[in-house]
């Protein structure tokens, strides 16, 4: 209390006082008003894969939740929270914020297991963290989901997705992914911070069906519609 009286939270967009993001702020961050298929990124029913992508595609994730869309100051929140020094403060307010949502919308994910979608170990060696822990634990905790951080290993470092148009994506990231624990039987939501083509968890999604898993969904906390 001491130190928050001497160094006040200020807004990291206005400066008002009182909160590392103001409930104005945080009203100003585009919420998704459609769901996407992750497959064909058309819109869909509550973010179900659609029954015709999945014939083609049978290791696809189930559905995929986003949150917000990645703009403006969402873009600028989980950029400063995974480039700058330990600024994790408002990506957490950003989780819980979206933890309220998805449950207003009815999304529970009852029995679910929650996965965060592995970085390399050199860009784990950079950052010192991996961000997509960070939101796995406080959607698993919010949630009362169990929590595997450690499930899942990138196995080959890959290129940057960022910059690499969709089938790029796709070739870069196969046989990136390998299990390290027993999730046979088992419900997994991957979670991650930011879904734009699919490809990442959908190679997750590939590798957890072929060890056994029941069933696979997906949560991030946004969706960007354009390519790098």
């Amino acid at each position: 209390n001491l130190f928050n009286k001497i160094f006040p939270l200020k807004c990291i967009f206005c400066e008002q006082i009182g909160e590392i993001i103001c409930e104005n702020c945080l009203y100003d961050c585009d919420i998704l008003d459609l769901q996407y298929c992750i497959v064909c990124d058309k819109p869909s029913f509550y973010g179900f894969t659609h029954d015709k992508c999945l014939i083609n595609n049978p290791n696809a994730p189930k559905q995929c939740i986003s949150v917000y869309k990645y703009k403006e100051k969402i873009r600028d929140i989980i950029k400063i929270s995974k480039f700058g020094s330990k600024r994790f403060f408002v990506l957490k307010k950003l989780c819980y914020e979206s933890c309220y949502l998805i449950k207003e919308w009815g999304f529970l994910f009852k029995n679910f297991t929650c996965i965060p979608v592995p970085i390399s170990k050199n860009r784990y060696k950079k950052r010192g963290f991996n961000q997509a822990e960070i939101i796995c634990r406080i959607i698993s905790k919010n949630m009362n989901l169990d929590n595997q951080n450690s499930s899942i290993t990138r196995s080959k470092d890959t290129d940057s997705q960022f910059k690499l148009d969709k089938k790029s994506r796709y070739k870069n990231i196969e046989d990136a992914f390998s299990i390290n624990s027993n999730i046979k039987g088992k419900k997994i939501l991957i979670v991650d911070d930011i879904v734009t083509s699919g490809s990442t968890l959908r190679e997750i999604s590939k590798v957890l069906y072929k060890n056994g898993a029941l069933e696979v969904r997906c949560f991030t906390l946004s969706k960007r519609f354009k390519f790098g």
